[in-house]
């Protein structure tokens, strides 16, 4: 016999949580303007600080592809005397 609030009955508690986070959030931006252009602010900044990574990320990808394959290129080159007998 099992006694207790595990008795075979689920808690949906842990899944309400993010949905009553957002909810409260979202209430206390409407009710506090401020907080809104606070937060305004740090959601335009983390945008911009994203396609600055994207656009570094963009750039680099040609100069890091090329390095790669020349690297393996001439690892290649400097093991085939070795393996020819």
């Amino acid at each position: 016999m099992v006694i207790g609030a595990s008795a075979g009955l689920a808690g949906y508690g842990f899944e309400w949580t993010p949905g009553l986070a957002f909810l409260g959030t979202l209430l206390v931006l409407l009710i506090v303007p401020h907080f809104a252009l606070i937060a305004l602010l740090v959601v335009a900044l983390a945008a911009v600080a994203a396609l600055l990574a994207l656009a570094a990320a963009v750039l680099a990808m040609p100069y890091l592809l090329v390095r790669s394959l020349r690297r393996r290129l001439a690892e290649r080159l400097r093991l085939r005397p070795q393996l020819e007998p």
